[in-house]
C-alpha cells in the first residue's frame, strides 16, 4: 500500500535522520569530535542524505512512485 507523507511528516523524519545516531557518528568521525546540530545537519546535507532518504521513501513505499 503507497500512501504520501505530509510535508510536516516528511520534513520531521528528515530532520530526525540528520540528528540521529548513525549521521551523529559519521559526522564526528568527520570532524574529529562531538558535532553540533548544525553540524550534523550540514554533513547529512552533503553527503546524500537527502538523495538516500528519497530513495528508501520511495522502496518502502512511503511515497507513489511518479507516473511516466
Amino acid at each position: 500500500m503507497c500512501f504520501s507523507l505530509s510535508f510536516a511528516e516528511r520534513a520531521r523524519a528528515q530532520i530526525e535522520e540528520a540528528l540521529g545516531a548513525d549521521n551523529t557518528f559519521f559526522t564526528g568521525q568527520a570532524v574529529g569530535r562531538l558535532p553540533t546540530e548544525v553540524e550534523k545537519v550540514d554533513h547529512w546535507l552533503h553527503h546524500g542524505g537527502p538523495e538516500g532518504f528519497a530513495r528508501r521513501e520511495q522502496e518502502e513505499g512511503l511515497i507513489k512512485p511518479k507516473q511516466s
